[in-house]
């Protein structure tokens, strides 16, 4: 038992791992999060629901870009379906072949492109598509209206329900 102990007291120390610290000295915080009846964080949630309004088949979206000198509405369409970005591609966009159907070098996903077997660092995202879309915030406002704006250049605000702007202020509440 007092050698089980000694044990224990020696490698006690060999499972500690420092959190990471900043520069500053700041180090890595920690928080419990509460999560919704369904068991998903509202973070996960949001990132469903986004998934699954994006690729709901028939839908219907409103795309208005804004001028970022002020703020007024240069363009408008409705959009069928979801707004792509140009970064994403149904194949990865580097791979290694394979010979013989075996990942000889073993660096990677195998994937078929074109017949052939391939590798590749890439991962599939949740939709189904390799690459990057351009970053934008997303959100429901209080009335579950989906919003997605994308910020640079010109203001890019996509919505499920038409909207209206009011010169330089982007109203998003109740009127």
């Amino acid at each position: 038992m007092k050698k089980l102990i000694a044990l224990c007291l020696i490698f006690a120390g060999c499972g500690n791992i420092t959190p990471p610290v900043s520069n500053s000295g700041v180090s890595q915080a920690s928080v419990n999060i509460e999560t919704e009846s369904n068991g998903l964080t509202v973070e996960q949630n949001n990132i469903a629901n986004r998934l699954k309004m994006d690729n709901r088949p028939g839908s219907i979206k409103h795309l208005y870009l804004l001028s970022p000198f002020n703020g007024r509405q240069i363009f408008y369409s409705t959009v069928k379906g979801k707004v792509s970005s140009s970064g994403k591609r149904l194949t990865p966009k580097s791979v290694t072949h394979v010979l013989n159907g075996i990942n000889e070098s073993n660096d990677g996903i195998t994937v078929q492109i074109s017949g052939r077997t391939a590798a590749t660092s890439e991962v599939i995202q949740d939709d189904g598509t390799y690459g990057d879309s351009s970053e934008y915030l997303y959100f429901w406002n209080e009335t579950d209206q989906y919003f997605q704006l994308y910020v640079g250049g010109l203001t890019v605000v996509i919505s499920d329900k038409p909207t209206s702007f009011q010169d330089v202020v982007i109203r998003n509440d109740k009127e």
